[in-house]
């Protein structure tokens, strides 16, 4: 696999995607859960969806409602959203939580359109699968820690 940045997890960054919109902010202040302008309208009902049916064996500090999202890494074929700049950020690594975002994605769309007239179906979607898939994203997340050990995302398949 290639990647297209170099993956800096060893020494204890991620990289975080900001809209070049926020990126003037994001450089003077600094970077908070809530600090985008499409937090509340378009992200804070999803992570809080995915909240309420966080598993306990999940420590109650990882909260998506209140999470700042990075990666590890991209791949050389990322497909990027125009109009973003990358940053490099330092984490703590025992405030970490490792989670397989391609998971949530399954939801997303119908999350959003299902209190649309004529999205009936993205709805019902919601209310079939939703805490199934909700279920695998907990399921399969794990410490920033146990990852490095593990590496999950190094291995095929």
């Amino acid at each position: 696999m290639k990647i297209t940045f170099e993956d800096l997890s060893q020494q204890r960054y991620l990289y975080h995607v900001v809209s070049i919109i926020d990126l003037e902010k994001t450089l003077n202040e600094g970077i908070s859960f809530d600090d985008k302008k499409t937090y509340t309208t378009k992200y804070y009902d999803f992570h809080f969806f995915f909240d309420k049916f966080r598993p306990s064996h999940i420590p109650a500090w990882v909260e998506r409602r209140k999470a700042i999202f990075a990666s590890l890494y991209f791949k050389e074929n990322h497909g990027w959203h125009s109009h973003t700049a990358v940053l490099r950020v330092k984490i703590k690594p025992d405030r970490c939580w490792v989670c397989n975002e391609n998971i949530a994605n399954f939801i997303y769309e119908p999350f959003i359109l299902r209190h649309l007239n004529g999205f009936d179906a993205a709805d019902e979607y919601i209310k079939k699968n939703g805490r199934k898939i909700v279920e695998e994203y907990w399921n399969t997340s794990i410490s920033y820690l146990e990852h490095m050990e593990r590496r999950y995302d190094k291995k095929e398949g």
